[in-house]
């Protein structure tokens, strides 16, 4: 399962950023999984995790804190050393830092927020891990 984002539809709100940042006492979009990157003189574009067939960013951990799993790829911060191997590698840009860990796409344990919240439809639940070509 992974987000499918049509690009052309984001008219770079941040909406997606406050609600993944979302707990229970505070909105913050630095620990969101998904960001907005506003490039100069371009539309906005939305990097989050693609949940691809095969994954860099796996093949990068050297703690193995980076799995595939049969749904997405998964992050376990117990084995994670902060070495950031993965987010250098994903060729998505799609793997944060915040508090001294990674941050990646988990898609909400099968319902994700920004999907509910985007008012514009930028993003939509497909089956399937990413092989390119979206």
């Amino acid at each position: 399962m992974r987000l499918q984002v049509n690009q052309e539809r984001c008219m770079g709100c941040r909406i997606c950023e406050l609600v993944c940042g979302a707990d229970a006492t505070s909105f913050n979009p630095a620990r969101a999984k998904i960001r907005i990157r506003e490039p100069l003189y371009s539309h906005p574009m939305v990097h989050v995790c693609h949940q691809c067939e095969s994954p860099e960013c796996v093949e990068a951990c050297p703690t193995d804190a980076l799995y595939k799993t049969e749904t997405v790829v998964a992050f376990d911060k117990e084995k994670c050393i902060s070495c950031f191997l993965c987010s250098e590698s994903c060729p998505y840009d799609a793997i944060f830092i915040y508090d001294e860990y990674p941050l990646k796409c988990d898609l909400c344990g099968g319902d994700p927020l920004c999907l509910t919240y985007c008012p514009r439809g930028v993003f939509k639940l497909v089956d399937g891990f990413y092989e390119g070509g979206d």
